[in-house]
């Protein structure tokens, strides 16, 4: 991702400069099938006292990064990492940046501390490469779907009904409410976590799958929670992570995907009663909350727009104890008109408690018996 140029003006500006037209995704960064990664701040200060970093604070963005949405409305950029910061007035100051190898080490010293979005990618690759190194045969559907189930925005930055406050460090910048969509065009799913990304725990569990889909049709997963899961106290998580890699057109407009998908997560709702309800798929509307439909954010609306697609809750006091959910994938077709063609899709859902509560031994035992259950038939 091309990084912006940053003035004087857009310090005083800071954060709202980079929702300016300079600061907006150029191409490539808008391709809907690649990865686009932006740049948030270390949070470090500067060795000298007269140079003030722009960003200061960790998890804040970079001034040089570039903010979305993506084309027609996609969760752009995919995700963030650790690029660096800039000082105002504008030098080089080698206190506040990401410290990596030097192209001139022979004649220099071997290392070097720069700034940009090419170092939060460098990432973010190493992150791909390490998941790769575990998962040999896995697609890049399921490397990514993993890769974005991991993410998480900064907790100051985590929307609370709607909005979430932004602290500049420009003292002429007052704390602004950031909605749900500039916190996404800022973050987009988050920053990725590799131990997150790669492994379950006691108390994390991470169920994933890689299948095709139809053309305008539905498949369904059912997903079996213990009863501990509602009954002890906690923060739970509730999340579902969805990369598919459509065919595409060169020109980027209202035909640019081949197909479109989508997930909602339901509760307590019997899989004949979810199939005759997406029968017709006209008339499932894109925010219409039916058959005890679990509220992910972001909503349908917002996520489906992308090949990588992620939603979740945290669930404090959750009003049902229902033991099973239900997970319902669907697949639009826009113009590739082949009966025959079957969309390739990843899937994974988290289900987190914040406390040493035992989810994993018994989903495994449940999802065991019903595996064993189909092998019999």
């Amino acid at each position: 991702m091309h990084d912006r140029n940053f003035s004087s003006d857009d310090y005083n500006d800071y954060p709202h400069c980079l929702f300016n037209d300079e600061s907006k995704l150029i191409n490539p960064s808008t391709a809907a099938l690649a990865i686009t990664v932006g740049s948030i701040s270390p949070g470090l200060k500067s060795i000298d006292p007269a140079r003030r970093p722009i960003a200061k604070h960790p998890g804040f963005p970079s001034p040089f990064t570039r903010t979305g949405p993506g084309l027609g409305g996609m969760i752009k950029p995919d995700l963030v990492e650790v690029g660096g910061d800039w000082v105002y007035p504008a030098d080089e100051d080698p206190s506040i940046g990401v410290v990596t190898a030097n192209k001139d080490f022979i004649i220099s010293s071997p290392f070097v501390v720069e700034n940009g979005t090419s170092f939060s990618s460098a990432k973010i690759s190493n992150l791909i490469a390490k998941l790769w190194n575990q998962f040999p045969s896995a697609s890049a559907n399921l490397i990514k779907a993993l890769i974005i189930s991991s993410c998480s925005h900064p907790e100051k930055f985590s929307p609370r009904d709607g909005q979430t406050t932004f602290e500049c460090s420009s003292p002429l910048c007052y704390r602004p409410a950031f909605d749900e969509g500039k916190v996404n065009a800022i973050y987009g799913h988050g920053r990725p976590n590799i131990i997150q990304a790669s492994s379950s725990d006691l108390n994390r569990v991470v169920l994933l799958d890689e299948s095709t889909i139809k053309l305008d049709s539905a498949r369904f997963y059912e997903i079996p929670l213990p009863n501990n899961y509602y009954s002890t106290r906690g923060d739970r998580e509730l999340s579902v992570a969805l990369c598919f890699d459509p065919r595409t057109k060169r020109t980027r407009g209202d035909s640019y995907l081949g197909c479109t998908m989508e997930f909602r997560l339901h509760r307590g709702a019997s899989l004949s009663a979810l199939k005759a309800k997406y029968t017709n798929l006209d008339d499932v509307k894109s925010e219409e909350a039916h058959l005890k439909e679990i509220s992910l954010l972001p909503g349908p609306q917002a996520r489906s727009k992308g090949c990588t697609q992620k939603g979740s809750i945290i669930l404090k006091n959750p009003r049902f104890s229902d033991e099973k959910l239900q997970l319902a994938l669907i697949c639009r077709d826009k113009w590739i008109d082949d009966p025959a063609y079957e969309q390739k899709y990843a899937v994974v859902v988290r289900v987190a408690h914040k406390y040493s509560v035992d989810l994993y031994t018994p989903i495994k035992s449940k999802i065991d018996i019903r595996l064993r259950m189909r092998a019999r038939v």
